[in-house]
């Protein structure tokens, strides 16, 4: 239901009242399930994933916005806008409500040993 929901507004974007008003019971699991269905519409589209995103690390706003974990997401190559010569330009158009948060990513030139994870 919510992946059919995040696909539609994928697809046809437009404003929505927010997820956690309409889905009061939402889980973790459950919306990265949705975020699953999201992202494999989107690799059949041919986006091509190029990194992972982790938000909510800081620890003082999670009672704010109920959320009691770090969470992931992918970066895609549609969704990342390199800074060159220490600028970028971010196209609105197309977008219902622009905000803009920016990141820093990096890349790394191997996957960690799962014993340096810890």
């Amino acid at each position: 239901m919510l992946a059919r929901e995040l696909i539609s507004l994928h697809e046809n974007p437009r404003e929505v009242p927010p997820f956690s008003e309409r889905y009061r019971d939402l889980s973790p699991q459950a919306a990265y399930a949705a975020a699953r269905g999201l992202h494999e519409h989107r690799l059949a589209a041919g986006w091509r994933a190029v990194g992972r995103k982790i938000g909510f690390t800081n620890r003082t706003i999670w009672p704010r916005y109920g959320v009691y974990e770090p969470i992931w997401g992918t970066v895609y190559d549609r969704t990342l806008i390199e800074a060159r010569g220490n600028q970028a330009t971010v196209p609105l158009a197309g977008l219902v409500n622009p905000r803009i948060e920016p990141e820093i990513c990096f890349g790394l030139g191997a996957t960690p040993k799962a014993e340096r994870l810890l």
